[in-house]
């Protein structure tokens, strides 16, 4: 596993590296799922991201990336869990999760949220085994059809 040599570094939704994987995550994403995402824009639209981070290599080269938003009451929510292509399989979107639900414990959060595409059924796994249960969430937007919701109880 490369975990072993992985790192986490906080940063914040102006840094390069993430504007850079946010980038990859927009093509990725515009090739699975119908209609324009721009995952950069839709995290600076919104004034509550408390916390983004990267994963890093052992030389601090970004491997993938994650950021979380404060809903309020007592819940956070995950968004944009993204691993480079070539470091897939090897348990980074995993520690992401589990680093951003350590983080929630630590800030006071009660309750995790995410949702991600029908189509990314890696995800939806991941998340399932993680501890997240799927629920009906809300469809504000025609596309949100194509998600799946899920929240997670933290414990402390």
């Amino acid at each position: 596993m490369l975990t072993s040599i992985m790192q986490f570094k906080r940063t914040n939704i102006k840094d390069k590296d993430f504007l850079k994987l946010c980038v990859k995550l927009n093509a990725q994403m515009n090739e699975v799922v119908p209609g324009r995402i721009d995952v950069y824009c839709t995290l600076t639209s919104i004034d509550n991201v408390f916390y983004v981070v990267l994963a890093v290599d052992e030389q601090g080269n970004p491997m993938g990336m994650a950021a979380m938003t404060d809903e309020g009451d007592s819940v956070a929510e995950v968004r944009c869990v993204f691993v480079e292509p070539k470091f897939r399989g090897k348990g980074i979107a995993k520690e992401l999760c589990l680093h951003l639900e350590n983080v929630a414990k630590a800030s006071g959060f009660k309750t995790i949220i995410l949702d991600t595409w029908v189509q990314l059924e890696a995800a939806m796994k991941l998340y399932e085994k993680l501890g997240y249960e799927r629920y009906d969430g809300p469809i504000k937007h025609e596309i949100d059809k194509w998600c799946r919701f899920y929240v997670k109880r933290l414990v402390t």
